[in-house]
């Protein structure tokens, strides 16, 4: 089963980064309702696609050293008839992170 509740989880991540709004690394993760483990594997997964993350202890926050775009969406297309065979397509792109320059 897909976990629609990850891509909304993903643009949270991004908003809270993005305004430096994350708190320290527990309030960040109580913030998403995950563990901080969890929390700092997501970071180093965004890390990995390109993001530029570091944290802040004056404000306590991360934030990005780089602008970046990053969009998590998902889109489940209808079923088609093709002849005599339905044709299911469910499109689930990954999220994206593109650099701004």
């Amino acid at each position: 089963m897909i976990d629609f509740k990850a891509f909304d989880r993903i643009n949270k991540i991004n908003q809270l980064i993005k305004n430096k709004s994350t708190g320290n690394p527990k309030e960040f993760a109580n913030k998403l309702n995950i563990s901080k483990s969890i929390l700092f594997l997501i970071l180093k997964d965004f890390r990995a696609m390109g993001a530029h993350i570091k944290y802040c202890n004056e404000l306590r926050s991360y934030f990005y050293t780089k602008p970046v775009e990053i969009k998590a969406s998902y889109s489940i297309k209808k079923k088609k008839k093709k002849g005599n065979k339905t044709v299911t397509k469910t499109v689930l792109p990954a999220p994206k992170i593109k650099k701004i320059t």
